[in-house]
């Protein structure tokens, strides 16, 4: 039986009994040899896992090298149509500008002459003055005409006297064409402009003549034979020495001209008909040089007042002539459109220098003399989807067609020609796809959509 006070099993275990401790174990010294075997064990293991993966890779190496090279070829390939559809649109650009060198190097402006006051009438109105103008000492008579004539006094006594005598006149002329003042030549314009435009009539003992505006033009450096020394590239006209190009007295020509071809009820006429066809041409040869651009309103009166100088007996011819002298000299690119889109269409004479000027420009860019239908079937069998036409030239060909056309008199083509026009615009209507990368082809398509809508009015 057991005691039930005897104490329990685990009441014999001393509590402050511990585990055995561990015997330590001697740590191995490791030395500099074994340091080095183990490394150089390692370094061999390193070298022959790359030989392996080497070796397993060759193969996969090839694969990728020329995977790689095709896909340079292919960037390389890519590389090289873009910088050729650029080169292409740059040339695009630097042709989409009109510009001529109209005026070259300058000649002599300087002015020298005196007024020859001997035989002068006018100076018995200044008697009174007590004013010796036969030997006048230190008295400056150029400059005290001059102020006359800038204050205005001058050109009220002349009116008044209603004549004007032939020193006075030359004198004043020659202040016009080659003073360096401005305010003298302005005042000097403005002399002639009252005389020839007065109400009153005025005795002009010497009219400003032809000769005399042409060789002020010269001296200006204006280029009669620009067959030969027009350029139309940018730099040509806006660079070089400052004696290049036309001064500032080429305003006061302009108004000048417009002035005389305005006075035409003076006893001595302005212009013979070649000679107004020359001017016609020179002026409007003028609208190509970009120097003078802010002189295009003044040059716009111009050409309208020189047009209407002819007489309606001789505009017929003349009108073809003119033309024809334009269409020589003109260069075959945007300022043969220039040309023509300057003269305005204001009224029948215009219009018709406007749409014969356009026709034989566009005769002469085939380099074939034949008729409107002629030149429009030329114009068809051009096949403009060919990836090397040159839409640069169909594009001209199509404002110059315009301007043709669009101007001319009704009675002067039948309706098989505005028939070919339409099938020459259907034919055109192909051009500028999205994928037609070609130059000009958005520009030929742009205007293709205008002048089909102008063509269902005609």
């Amino acid at each position: 039986m057991t005691d039930l006070d005897a104490p329990l099993d685990f009441e014999f275990d001393d509590p402050f009994a511990r585990s055995p401790v561990a015997a330590k174990k001697r740590k191995k010294v490791i030395g500099l040899d074994d340091l080095l075997i183990d490394h150089y064990k390692e370094q061999n293991k390193s070298a022959q896992s790359k030989k392996k993966k080497k070796r397993r890779s060759y193969s996969s190496d090839d694969e990728e090298d020329a995977t790689q090279a095709a896909k340079e070829a292919q960037i390389s390939e890519v590389l090289n149509d873009a910088t050729t559809k650029y080169e292409e649109l740059k040339t695009e650009e630097d042709a989409s500008s009109w510009n001529a060198a109209v005026f070259g190097k300058q000649g002599d402006m300087s002015f020298s002459a005196s007024l020859n006051v001997e035989n002068l009438q006018l100076t018995n109105s200044f008697a009174k003055t007590g004013i010796d103008f036969l030997d006048p000492g230190d008295f400056a008579v150029d400059d005290f005409f001059e102020g006359l004539l800038v204050n205005g006094w001058l050109t009220k006594v002349v009116i008044t006297s209603g004549h004007v005598e032939s020193a006075l006149a030359k004198w004043v002329l020659d202040l016009t064409f080659y003073s360096m003042k401005e305010n003298v030549r302005s005042a000097a314009c403005s002399f002639w402009c009252d005389i020839l435009l007065a109400e009153k009539k005025i005795v002009v003992d010497l009219m400003p003549c032809y000769s005399e505006f042409r060789k002020a033009l010269g001296v200006y450096g204006y280029l009669w034979n620009s067959t030969e020394n027009t350029s139309s590239h940018p730099g040509s006209v806006q660079d070089g020495p400052a004696h290049c190009g036309p001064p500032q007295n080429i305003r006061v020509w302009i108004r000048l001209v417009t002035a005389c071809c305005q006075g035409r009820g003076l006893a001595h006429p302005f212009l013979v008909t070649p000679e107004a066809e020359e001017l016609l041409g020179a002026i409007i040869f003028m609208f190509l040089d970009r120097r003078i651009l802010g002189l295009s309103t003044q040059l716009n009166d111009c050409l309208v007042s020189v047009i209407s100088y002819f007489s309606d007996d001789t505009w017929d011819q003349s009108s073809v002539r003119i033309a024809k002298h334009l269409a020589l000299r003109v260069p075959k690119d945007l300022n043969s459109l220039r040309i023509v889109e300057c003269i305005p269409g204001v009224n029948t004479r215009s219009k018709l220098l406007k749409s014969r000027v356009a026709f034989e420009i566009l005769i002469s860019c085939f380099v074939k003399d034949t008729d409107a239908e002629g030149i429009l079937n030329l114009l068809i069998s051009t096949d403009v989807m060919e990836e090397k036409c040159n839409l640069f030239k169909i594009y001209i060909c199509l404002g110059l067609t315009e301007n043709w056309l669009l101007n001319a008199h009704e009675s002067e083509h039948g309706k098989g020609v505005y028939q070919l026009w339409k099938e020459f615009l259907k034919k055109c209507s192909k051009i500028g796809t999205p994928s037609d990368w070609r130059p000009y082809a958005s520009k030929v398509k742009s205007k293709v959509s205008y002048l089909t809508a102008c063509v269902l009015t005609v």
